[in-house]
């Protein structure tokens, strides 16, 4: 059980951890055009309709990455109901994704995977990570 919340903690962590720096990355790509300081939902709908398809690329990406991510360490160290502790990571993820896409509009081809794509990509990590020997004595 403490594995299991252990697990649940670590995925979200690294979860948010994994977009907070692929999106850092993604900005020295593609830097805010000068004069756009997007710290309002008003500044951030200016920015979105003048990024480019890169910038939010970046973004999709960020949040693919921090789902998988997140599943896979939420997995490795709970050893036991991995896909159900990875789905915690992901579930925040998700919640995440739908606030943002609430407050600013976004694409339609950036929308649909960025709602479509962290549950599968967290199950995904569940199942790439190592097994331990606690969950090979219960196999």
């Amino acid at each position: 059980m403490l594995r299991s919340i252990a697990g649940a903690l670590a995925g979200v962590i690294t979860a948010f951890a994994t977009i907070f720096a692929v999106e850092a990355i993604g900005h020295q790509f593609f830097p805010p055009p000068p004069g756009i300081a997007a710290n309002t939902p008003a500044a951030m709908a200016e920015f979105m309709k003048a990024a480019p398809v890169g910038a939010l690329l970046s973004v999709l990406i960020a949040w693919c990455l921090g789902a998988l991510v997140g599943g896979f360490v939420a997995a490795w160290i709970s050893q036991k109901n991995r896909a159900m502790v990875a789905l915690f990571p992901a579930g925040l993820v998700l919640t995440g994704v739908i606030g943002m896409l609430t407050m600013v509009t976004h694409p339609l081809w950036m929308a649909i995977p960025a709602v479509v794509l962290p549950i599968p990509l967290a199950f995904l990590g569940a199942q790439l990570a190592p097994k331990g020997k606690a969950a090979k004595e219960l196999s």
